[in-house]
């Protein structure tokens, strides 16, 4: 089994690689943070290897998240994501290029999933993202982003990527992402990145081994 696994920077993996299964062939690219560089960075590197075929992408990663209730260092399967691609907006509201209908000629919908879901026996909660290109403080922007996309839980600047690779590439995608802080909240002293990278290392751990055993069981 191969697997292409994608993080935004060096940070994220530090010290992740344990002893994997030798079954698990795993290669890591660093893309970069945002969704340009996540996006370009993960193509070279696909386009790099022209000869290695894999049977997921897997994007892991930090988070922002919309709900300060729900506790920093919580590992969630993101289901869906989307960019946030606006075409309008004000104080009050946000128009996205959807609903302008000036994405119609390339999709219905600028909601993206993998093109297989992946049942995960793991108790990871699911949840769907935004894709930004910056990450948002500004308390008026971020009451207009939950009005406009109330099913959102999630920030974060490279999750969309993934997904647009596995329907592009026709490989499943998953993604974990950590919760490392609330939107909106710019004191750093108050982000948990050592409890949310922790959690997110076992919480991929145990992922590749889960899809190892589902692996070979199916073969």
């Amino acid at each position: 089994m191969r697997i292409l696994l994608l993080a935004a920077t060096q940070f994220e993996i530090e010290d992740f690689i344990n002893p994997l299964p030798d079954q698990i062939n795993l290669d890591v690219c660093i893309t970069g943070v945002g969704p340009s560089f996540a996006m370009l960075n993960a193509m070279k590197f696909i386009a790099d290897h022209p000869i290695v075929k894999y049977d997921y992408i897997l994007q892991i990663g930090i988070a922002g998240c919309f709900d300060t209730n729900i506790t920093l260092g919580t590992v969630f399967d993101v289901l869906e994501d989307q960019f946030l691609v606006g075409s309008w907006e004000n104080e009050e509201l946000f128009n996205s290029v959807d609903e302008m209908g000036f994405n119609s000629t390339f999709r219905k919908s600028s909601r993206l999933k993998s093109i297989k879901t992946i049942e995960l026996k793991s108790v990871f909660p699911n949840c769907e993202g935004l894709t930004v290109s910056t990450i948002e403080s500004n308390k008026a922007r971020i009451k207009v982003l939950k009005r406009a996309f109330p099913e959102v839980l999630i920030e974060s600047m490279e999750g969309a990527v993934v997904f647009e690779l596995s329907n592009y590439l026709q490989i499943p995608a998953i993604s974990l992402k950590a919760v490392s802080n609330y939107v909106g909240e710019r004191d750093k002293s108050k982000w948990d990145f050592k409890t949310s990278i922790s959690n997110l290392h076992m919480a991929t751990n145990d992922l590749l081994l889960n899809l190892n055993k589902n692996y070979n069981a199916n073969r």
